[in-house]
C-alpha cells in the first residue's frame, strides 16, 4: 500500500473517529465505518479520489487490453466514456473510477464502432444509465454495434451525429468536435479508422486530443486545414501503430505528454518501434497501458500531472 493511500486512509479513520465522539455514538459503530472507509479506500480508491479532484478536469485511459477506453470527469462533475475496449471488462475498471454509488454516464462517445472500440458498450448500457451518445452513425455490422444500436432504440438515448465541426461547452471546458468533416452516417465505408471523431478538449491552459484510430491521411487533412491542434497530452492514434503519429502531425500537436491504450503482448506488436523513437526524440512523456495499467491525468486549468 502506497504512502498517499495509507494517509488518506488514517486520515478518513480520524474523521470517523471524530464525527463518532462528537455525537457519543456507539463504539461498534465507529468501528463499522473505519472498516467500511479502509475497504472503500483499499479496493475503490480512485473512486475516493473523486472527491479530492473536485474542480479538476480527471482524465483515464482505462486499461482494457488491446482497444481503447477513456474515462472523462469534467470539473462540474459531468462524465464522458470515450470507447470501452474490446468487451465487458470496461465495467469493472469504471468500478475503480466511479463512486460504487454512480450509476450514471452523462456522454459516451464511440469514435468508430469496430470491436475493440466498441464491444465494452453493450455491458455499460446494462450497467448504467446514459445521458447520450455522441457518434458518427456509420455502417458497420460488428455484433456488438448492432446490439449497442438496438440498446439505444430501447432505452430511447439521444444521439449526437458528427458530421462537421463543432463546438461544445461542459461548464469552463470547451469540446472541440474536429473530424469527421461530412456525413457518414448509414453510410458503408472502407476505412473505419478513418472515420473516428477526433476530439479535442481545451481545459484553461492544458488541452487534451483523442484521435481514436485516424490514420496519417487524416492527420494530414487536419494539419492541412491549419485547424489548432496543440494539446497538453495526446492519444496516441491506432494503439501506437505506424500508420498514425506522422511527424507533421506530432510536430502540430506538440504534446508534453503521450498515452497508449494497447494490450500485453499484443499479435501486432503495438505500439510500433518507430513510434516510440520519435516520441522520445521530441521529447514526449510517454506512458502505456500495458505497462502501468490504468493512467490518469489531472488537470487544474494550469497544468496537467499525474
Amino acid at each position: 500500500m502506497d504512502q498517499e493511500k495509507q494517509s488518506a486512509i488514517v486520515s478518513g479513520m480520524r474523521w470517523v473517529s471524530t464525527w463518532a465522539r462528537q455525537r457519543k455514538t456507539h463504539t461498534m459503530l465507529i468501528i463499522v465505518g473505519c472498516m467500511l472507509l479502509l475497504t472503500l479506500a483499499t479496493l475503490g480508491y480512485d473512486g475516493v479520489r473523486v472527491l479530492r479532484d473536485r474542480g479538476k478536469l480527471v482524465v483515464y485511459s482505462l486499461d482494457v487490453g488491446q482497444g481503447d477506453a477513456l474515462f472523462v470527469r469534467f470539473p462540474n462533475a459531468t462524465t464522458m466514456l470515450i470507447d470501452s475496449g474490446p468487451d465487458g471488462s470496461v465495467v469493472e475498471q469504471l468500478g475503480s473510477v466511479l463512486p460504487f454509488w454512480e450509476r450514471h454516464i452523462d456522454t459516451i462517445v464511440l469514435t468508430h464502432p469496430q470491436a475493440d472500440h466498441v464491444g465494452g458498450l453493450p455491458s455499460v448500457f446494462e450497467r448504467y444509465s446514459i445521458g447520450r451518445v455522441v457518434m458518427t452513425g456509420v455502417l458497420h455490422t460488428t455484433p456488438e454495434y448492432l446490439e449497442l444500436l438496438q440498446q439505444i432504440r430501447d432505452t430511447r438515448t439521444p444521439t449526437t451525429i458528427v458530421d462537421h465541426p463543432f463546438v461544445e461547452t461542459v461548464g469552463s471546458v470547451r469540446l472541440e468536435y474536429l473530424w469527421p468533416r461530412t456525413s457518414i452516417a448509414k453510410r458503408s465505408v472502407p476505412e473505419l479508422n478513418n472515420t473516428s471523431i477526433i476530439l479535442r478538449m481545451v481545459y484553461g491552459d492544458t488541452s487534451f486530443l483523442f484521435t481514436g484510430d485516424a490514420e496519417s491521411v487524416v492527420e494530414d487533412a487536419l494539419f492541412a486545414s491549419r485547424q489548432k491542434l496543440e494539446a497538453t497530452v495526446l492519444k496516441i492514434g491506432h494503439h501506437g501503430s505506424d500508420t498514425s503519429t506522422s511527424q507533421a502531425f506530432l510536430d502540430a500537436v506538440h504534446p508534453e505528454f503521450a498515452m497508449i491504450s494497447v494490450g500485453r503482448k499484443n499479435k501486432f506488436g503495438h505500439p510500433s518501434r518507430r513510434i516510440l523513437r520519435r516520441l522520445a526524440r521530441a521529447g514526449v512523456e510517454v506512458h502505456r497501458t500495458d505497462k502501468e495499467g490504468r493512467i490518469r491525468f489531472v488537470s487544474d486549468g494550469t497544468r496537467v500531472t499525474q
